[in-house]
């Protein structure tokens, strides 16, 4: 009885096959990397904004309180005027994280 060596055996077309699996791999390992930069590229951009945007939204908040303080001190003191801007400060961080525990859920 005779056996035929598969065709696999054949070292032009194993080293063949070998060298075009390393191909397909390196391309797949460079369309992936491209991929992943991109997806750094916008998390990080994602990341600042959010930042930049606390940011502001502090500055923004901490104006319009001093400034309902200077109004308030200027008809009632100002301890009453530390007192309602700080209520209103709670008032306004409470509700804040409130709406936004609201829509972790």
């Amino acid at each position: 009885m005779h056996f035929r060596k598969p065709d696999f055996c054949n070292k032009g077309i194993l080293l063949s096959t070998i060298s075009r699996f390393m191909v397909r791999m390196a391309d797949l390992a460079e369309a992936e990397g491209r991929s992943l930069r991109r997806s750094v590229t916008e998390s990080v951009f994602h990341l600042i904004m959010i930042v930049a945007g606390v940011i502001i939204g502090m500055a923004g908040m901490c104006t319009f309180l001093v400034g309902i303080a200077l109004v308030v001190a200027e008809f009632w003191g100002a301890m009453p005027a530390c007192l309602i801007v700080g209520a209103i400060g709670v008032i306004l961080g409470g509700f804040i994280a409130w709406t936004q525990y609201q829509k972790s859920m």
